[in-house]
């Protein structure tokens, strides 16, 4: 309904014509995430760095994602329903807000992909034109808006004429936080974030108590990552206890991890956010020690 307290405001001539356009990708975030005023203020490299740390957020429950590239995009909003009456016409309600976005990827992704499903996050769309696409909070945060449901459907399989791909429906939960508190900042730094990518430790041969061999591979195409240090691997013990690693040298993908009283237990990596390569998050191997 409409508000009646509410001032109008003017409707002037504008010289830019700012308006969101086909949605390029998407940021999905925890609930309580924000882009806070004083970062804004800062400019685009700040906000860059401040989006970049929170991909790389060690804490999945604070972590936001950058989705692959959008192929497809459709709108699917609800209009406005109304009542009419033969003495009136009554606004029942405003509508939806929703899309269904396609992605072409690998089997892998589509798998990931729908273990975002839901709603309780928020979405905020990078356009076409290189803006980013939420809503202001009260303090002059930015946003982005509240999801009804994320539902990662079932996969389009080519017929022939068009290639398969992965349809994404987004649903957002109130309409309002774009028609009344919608928001748009130019973004053309999304393009250079690193999305954050799965990779496994893969122990190679017989470990022994002084010395390892790994292989460290992308999840989802097994790409060797390279340029990992010592620093970035972590062995721990059966119980958790860290054992020192005293160097790591690398030869045709393959890690040998060099220390002095190995046992049976993990290899691991540091956190996304502290690993020297970006943007990985590694996935500890099994090692078995044998007397």
């Amino acid at each position: 309904m409409a508000n009646c307290d509410e001032a109008k405001k003017n409707m002037g001539v504008v010289r830019c014509t700012m308006l969101p356009q086909m949605f390029a990708t998407m940021f999905t975030t925890p609930l309580g995430f924000k882009i806070p005023a004083a970062t804004i203020e800062e400019g685009a490299d700040a906000i860059k760095l401040y989006l970049q740390d929170a991909m790389l957020n060690p804490d999945l429950n604070e972590r936001i994602f950058l989705w692959p590239p959008f192929v497809g995009f459709e709108d699917a909003k609800e209009d406005a329903v109304y009542e009419e009456t033969p003495l009136a016409d009554l606004k029942v309600r405003d509508g939806k807000y929703r899309w269904r976005v396609q992605v072409q990827q690998d089997l892998c992704t589509h798998r990931a992909m729908g273990t975002h499903n839901g709603g309780n996050q928020r979405v905020m769309f990078f356009d076409i034109e290189n803006q980013l696409f939420g809503m202001d909070n009260t303090d002059g945060d930015f946003m982005g808006f509240n999801v009804s449901l994320l539902n990662v459907e079932k996969l389009m399989i080519s017929d022939g004429s068009a290639a398969t791909r992965t349809p994404i429906y987004i649903v957002l939960k109130n309409s309002k936080q774009i028609d009344k508190t919608g928001a748009i900042m130019e973004a053309s730094y999304v393009d250079e974030l690193n999305r954050l990518t799965d990779g496994q430790i893969t122990v190679v041969g017989v470990p022994t108590a002084t010395e390892i061999k790994a292989t460290v591979r992308t999840v989802c195409d097994e790409t060797n990552i390279l340029g990992l240090e010592m620093a970035d691997f972590i062995k721990k013990s059966a119980a958790g206890v860290v054992e020192p690693i005293t160097s790591v040298t690398e030869v045709d993908g393959v890690y040998t991890i060099v220390g002095t009283a190995f046992t049976t237990g993990t290899l691991g990596g540091e956190t996304p956010d502290n690993l020297s390569v970006k943007a990985y998050e590694l996935i500890p191997a099994t090692v078995t020690i044998t007397p």
